[in-house]
């Protein structure tokens, strides 16, 4: 009866073990998702920043050729472009998520 025991109390702490293991790597794995989704999302906006430029440069390639002074469509506005750096540490994940989160 007492080798059942001892069985029983080595099953329990087995299951608390790898009941702590998963719990670890589901969380590893939900930041590693939202790491995913993050730096998904930053190559989105600057494909999007990229094809905007290109459109532009397109737009006064065109005006350029064709003789066009005015500007284009008759947008007076003043383009201003944000430059972010981004710091990468490979020791630290979390300030390189910061980074892109600042995005």
């Amino acid at each position: 009866m007492g080798g059942l025991a001892e069985l029983a109390d080595e099953l329990q702490r087995c299951v608390h073990e790898y009941s702590e293991e998963l719990v670890s790597e589901l969380a590893r794995r939900d930041e590693l998702d939202f790491e995913k989704e993050l730096k998904n999302q930053f190559i989105w906006l600057l494909l999007r920043v990229q094809r905007r430029r290109r459109q532009l440069q397109q737009l006064e390639s065109r005006a350029v050729v064709t003789g066009v002074s005015k500007p284009l469509s008759g947008n007076t506005e003043v383009m201003e472009w944000a430059t972010v750096k981004l710091l990468l540490n490979a020791g630290s994940q979390t300030q390189s998520m910061l980074c892109l989160l600042a995005v």
